[in-house]
C-alpha cells in the first residue's frame, strides 16, 4: 500500500550526514540481534515483541531523540510491569550498557541484554487479580496456563469460525478455586503504532491549497477518546446478582449445565459492552482505511508539488550561495583596510614619479616648461591622495573609538 509514495522520483536529495549515517548503522543492529522489531516511525520509535513463560507477552519501547547516537535512547516497558530495572514510568534505568550508552556501542546489543534479563528474571505484570479465596466451580475461565492479562494487554488471535462468541473456555480437569473470568479482549495499540508504514508529516505545510489537503469524514474526527487511545477494560464483576434468589438445587443445576452457564455468562453487561464496542471498532477502523485509500491520489500530487518545491529550493540555494560568494569578494575589495592600503601605495608611487621627473630635469633630459607641468601634476596627485589617506584614516579611528 505504501510503496506508490516511496516510488523512487529523479531529484537532488543531499547525502546523509554523518549523524545519519551512524543513527542507520545502530538502527541495523537493533534489527540484526533482535528478533520481532516493529518500526513505529522511521528512525524514531521502534518495538521488540517478546514472550516470556510461554504466556506473557511485554514489549519494548525504543525511542531514539534526535541527536541519537550522541544522546542514549529511552527504552520504555508496555504493558506495566515490576522489575529491578524497571522504574515506576515503565522505563529501563537499571541496564548499565543502556545508562553508560555512546554512539561506539550497538544499540541491538544493549536491547538483547535487556530481553535477556527478562527471560531470566521474568518482571511480574502489574494489576494482577488473585481468586484463589473464592468459590470453586468446575470451570476455569482463565487464559490456559493460569495467566490473568493485565487491563490493556495485548490480546491472543481469535480462533475458529465462530466470531460471535470468540472467548474460549476449558473445563477444569482437577480442583480448582478459580471462580471469576478474566477475558482478555482486542486493544487498539497507541496511535503511534497504526501509522508505522506511513511517514511523519510536518507541522508546517507547504501545500496551502484547501483543495489539496485530505478530506476525511466525521467519524474519524468524532472518535471517543478510548477509540484512539489504548482501550480500558470494564470492571470485572465480584459478584453476580441473578444468581443470588436460585435454590442450592438449582445452583446445581446450573453448575452441570455448561450451556446455561455459557449463556448466563455472555449476557453480562460487561460482556455485551466489549462485543459493542469491539464491533464500534472495526466499523471505525474500515471506514478509516477506506478514506486513506481515497485520499491517495491527493497525497500523490502533494507529493510532486513537495518534489518540485524540493528541486527550486536547491536551484535558489544555489544562486545565493553564488550571490553570497561575490559579496564577500566585494565587501573584501572595498573594504576600509583594503582601500587605506591602495592609497598608500598610490601616493608613494605618485611620489616617486614626481622625484623622477626632477632628478631628469636637474640632469637637463627635459625642458623647464615640461618639468614645471609633469611635476605639479604628480606633487598635486600625490598630496590629494594623502590627503585621502588621512581623512580615511581618521574616519576609521573614529569608528574603533565607538
Amino acid at each position: 500500500m505504501t510503496s506508490w509514495f516511496f516510488s523512487k522520483t529523479k531529484s537532488n536529495v543531499p547525502a546523509p550526514t554523518a549523524l545519519q549515517t551512524q543513527r542507520a548503522r545502530q538502527i541495523a543492529t537493533l534489527k540484526s540481534f533482535n528478533q520481532n522489531v516493529t518500526e513505529i516511525r522511521r528512525d524514531e520509535e521502534y518495538r521488540v515483541n517478546l514472550t516470556l513463560g510461554g504466556t506473557t507477552s511485554i514489549s519494548l519501547n525504543i525511542t531514539l531523540p534526535p541527536q541519537f547516537p550522541q544522546i542514549r535512547p529511552m527504552v520504555s516497558v508496555y504493558p506495566p510491569v515490576q522489575h529491578a530495572w524497571v522504574d515506576q514510568q515503565n522505563r529501563v534505568t537499571g541496564c548499565m550498557s543502556l545508562n553508560e550508552f555512546n554512539m561506539h556501542k550497538d544499540l541491538g546489543k544493549i536491547v538483547r541484554e535487556i530481553v535477556e534479563e527478562f527471560q531470566r528474571n521474568p518482571p511480574q505484570l502489574q494489576g494482577q487479580r488473585n481468586y484463589s479465596m473464592l468459590p470453586n466451580l468446575p470451570y476455569s475461565l482463565n487464559p490456559p496456563g493460569g495467566h490473568v492479562a493485565p487491563q490493556g494487554a495485548a490480546p491472543p488471535p481469535f480462533s475458529g469460525a465462530n466470531t460471535a462468541t470468540p472467548y474460549s473456555y476449558t473445563r477444569n480437569t482437577g480442583p480448582s478455586n478459580d471462580y471469576m473470568t478474566n477475558i482478555r479482549m482486542p486493544t487498539l495499540p497507541p496511535r503511534s503504532s497504526v501509522t508505522s508504514d506511513v511517514p511523519s508529516v510536518p507541522q508546517h505545510s507547504i501545500v496551502t491549497s484547501q483543495s489539496s489537503q485530505p478530506q476525511y469524514s466525521s467519524s474519524y474526527n468524532n472518535m471517543s477518546e478510548h477509540t484512539l487511545g489504548t482501550y480500558k477494560m470494564p470492571d470485572i464483576p465480584t459478584s453476580f446478582p441473578q444468581l443470588r434468589d436460585l435454590s442450592v438445587s438449582e445452583l446445581q443445576e446450573l453448575s452441570e449445565n455448561e450451556d446455561k452457564l455459557l449463556e448466563i455468562l455472555q449476557q453480562l453487561p460487561e460482556i455485551l459492552k466489549l462485543g459493542e464496542d469491539r464491533q464500534h471498532m472495526c466499523n471505525t477502523n474500515e471506514t478509516i482505511a477506506k478514506e486513506n485509500i481515497a485520499n491517495r491520489p491527493v497525497i500523490e500530487k502533494n507529493k510532486e508539488i513537495l518534489l518540485k518545491r524540493f528541486d527550486d529550493l536547491n536551484e535558489l540555494k544555489t544562486r545565493f550561495d553564488t550571490n553570497s560568494q561575490k559579496q564577500d569578494e566585494l565587501r573584501e575589495t572595498y573594504s576600509a583596510r583594503n582601500i587605506e592600503t591602495t592609497l598608500k601605495l598610490a601616493t608613494l608611487e605618485a611620489e616617486e614619479q614626481s622625484e623622477k621627473i626632477a632628478d631628469e630635469f636637474l640632469s637637463k633630459k627635459i625642458p623647464i616648461d615640461d618639468f614645471i607641468q609633469q611635476y605639479l601634476e604628480k606633487r598635486s596627485l600625490c598630496h590629494n591622495r594623502r590627503s585621502k589617506e588621512e581623512k580615511l584614516q581618521q574616519i576609521v579611528n573614529s569608528k574603533r573609538m565607538y
